[in-house]
């Protein structure tokens, strides 16, 4: 059984560039799927699923928030191991350059009591860690 990664996707921008953000990251099987951004090979094997996402497995139980008002959409999603990592920085360097922000941050499961944390451990991905932290 894996160790799982809370992941928390926050993006600021037009309606218009989220409109185009949810439809590269969402398909009929879920709203963030990473085989719609960064397809897999056809011959997939556990180390080249890995090599292309940073995680074995697609998002598991993702879910989308949206705030118009804001114009602001937010991902909640849980990772098996690790964050996507490699996914996020192909996000990050082909996709993002119309938003005016974006936070990608994960919590670990993984080893958190060994480190003598309460919680978890957060990772922030994508974003800047003075704002991050500041709020």
């Amino acid at each position: 059984m894996p160790n799982w990664t809370w992941n928390t996707v926050e993006i600021w921008g037009s309606s218009e560039v989220l409109n185009k953000l949810k439809d590269l990251f969402g398909s009929e099987e879920s709203v963030f799927d990473f085989e719609k951004v960064i397809p897999l090979p056809s011959n997939v094997t556990g180390d080249s699923v890995y090599a292309t996402w940073g995680t074995r497995f697609n998002a598991c139980e993702a879910k989308l928030a949206e705030f118009p008002l804001e114009d602001c959409i937010v991902y909640k999603f849980t990772t098996a191991w690790d964050a996507p990592r490699v996914l996020a920085q192909f996000i990050y360097d082909n996709h993002l350059n119309e938003v005016d922000w974006c936070n990608w941050y994960c919590t670990h499961e993984e080893d958190c009591n060994d480190h003598g944390y309460d919680d978890p451990p957060v990772e922030l991905l994508i974003g800047d860690k003075e704002d991050f932290f500041a709020t």
